[in-house]
């Protein structure tokens, strides 16, 4: 004798099938919104950075990285009356690098230690406080900005004049977000390099 199964629509739970349905367009249309929201994070991102570029590189910014590159700038230190130091930043010809002489204003000699941190090191800092939020990745910083970082952080002068405000009670974390985003640059760009060669040693 055969057992006959018979197939009963009504027997179906219409209930359970509907919220299946229900569940899996609910993921579907998720998975959508995420996509887009992640496209629009990226494009969020790359305007912070262009706008975050366009007003960093100004002109008195220009001026400072040429100064830096030719090593023409000083920290000084003097005491001054009160038991109060006077402290700022000196243009130096004769520190002059490689014989290069820039076309520069020398009417201006020297700089505030306030300029110094509204041109540069106030830049940076925001930088790596916007690498940390997320609203900077570390890639764009690295492909616009790497050189100028490295640049003014490797220099004497400022690691002098970092040094001379941590000393002080209570800086001791001062452009901490400086020291943060030039080591990530740093590790970013060694990582490129590594991969740059490993791909280079399999194109042989």
């Amino acid at each position: 004798m055969c057992a006959y199964i018979t197939f009963n629509p009504h027997e179906i739970d219409l209930t359970a099938t509907w919220t299946m349905v229900v569940a899996f367009a609910t993921i579907g249309l998720a998975l959508i919104a995420w996509v887009q929201l992640s496209k629009m994070s990226k494009i969020t991102r790359a305007d912070f950075v262009h706008r975050f570029k366009r007003d960093f590189f100004n002109q008195d910014t220009r001026r400072l990285f040429d100064l830096f590159e030719d090593d023409q700038i000083v920290f000084i230190q003097e005491e001054g009356v009160n038991e109060t130091d006077r402290v700022l930043f000196e243009l130096d010809p004769s520190r002059t690098k490689h014989g290069v002489v820039r076309s520069v204003d020398h009417d201006k000699v020297t700089y505030s230690c306030s300029e110094i941190d509204d041109f540069l090191l106030g830049h940076f800092e925001d930088m790596g406080l916007f690498c940390r939020q997320g609203l900077m990745d570390i890639e764009s910083i690295y492909e616009g900005f790497d050189y100028y970082i490295e640049l003014v952080h490797d220099n004497e002068q400022i690691q002098e004049y970092i040094k001379w405000n941590r000393s002080a009670p209570g800086g001791e974390d001062i452009y901490d977000g400086f020291d943060y985003i030039y080591s990530e640059v740093k590790k970013y760009g060694e990582t490129k390099r590594r991969k740059r060669r490993h791909i280079r040693g399999y194109d042989r």
